[in-house]
């Protein structure tokens, strides 16, 4: 069976896994659905059911910066002008942060 946009489903998995107190993994169709589901939905039912439990956002590896190729485009001059040069050190600078 399935169910239409704004029907709770969301709310009816997160209850039970939250009450479970085990680790749960969710995986979403898209970033958006995530991000909802992270800052929205996961606070609310956090609230409600007055459960405190620690939990992170994880996105595909697309989304995050590639040390290695960082480290290799240091040594390479494909860096055309300034602002790109200072571009690039701000990312390295970064990424010593994160």
């Amino acid at each position: 069976a399935e169910a239409g946009t704004g029907t709770g489903k969301t709310y009816a998995y997160l209850v039970p896994a939250l009450l479970s107190g085990l680790k749960t993994i969710v995986s979403t169709g898209t970033r958006a659905l995530q991000d909802q589901l992270f800052h929205r939905d996961l606070p609310r039912v956090r609230a409600a059911l007055g459960v405190g439990l620690r939990s992170a956002l994880l996105k595909g590896r697309a989304n995050y910066l590639c040390k290695y190729r960082t480290q290799q485009a240091r040594g390479e001059p494909r860096l055309a002008t300034p602002e790109q040069v200072s571009q690039f050190q701000r990312i390295v600078a970064w990424s010593g942060r994160t």
